[in-house]
């Protein structure tokens, strides 16, 4: 288990992200999770796994009859991106599924369209970092 001073700092690069989505998704479904299966905070992984990693999750996706959609989440700070995808999926579905794919955190937005922090392995509350909508960029993932 981290301790809080490193959950805080991992809460503060997740804060950051904005996201850009690989081709439009109107409308957005009432309340989705974003979920990545690259490198979690802190961790280096090969390519060839980080893209083993986020077919697996797609596919994972796929088999609970979901229609995945491409989101990346950027740092527009450092210019770091990591593909992930939306998925309209329970919460705690959703946060399985992170937990599955060795997350440290997802987001889950929800029918207000609130931008949540979701830590997958600690019993933290969720966090609400303010409204999905501005933090969605144009442009390609």
């Amino acid at each position: 288990m981290r301790d809080s001073g490193e959950s805080e700092a991992i809460e503060a690069i997740y804060r950051e992200t904005r996201f850009r989505m690989e081709r439009p998704w109107p409308p957005w479904p009432q309340a989705f999770a974003i979920i990545s299966a690259y490198a979690t905070s802190g961790e280096v992984w090969p390519e060839e796994r980080n893209q083993a990693q986020d077919a697996g999750l797609e596919r994972c996706l796929r088999e609970r009859g979901l229609e995945p959609h491409r989101i990346t989440g950027y740092s527009p700070r450092t210019g770091h991106a990591e593909p992930g995808w939306g998925a309209a999926l329970p919460l705690e579905a959703a946060r399985q599924i992170g937990r599955d794919f060795h997350q440290h955190a997802i987001y889950y937005v929800d029918a207000q369209d609130e931008l949540w922090i979701v830590e997958c392995e600690t019993g933290r509350p969720s966090v609400a970092i303010g409204q999905f909508a501005p933090r969605c960029d144009p442009g390609g993932a």
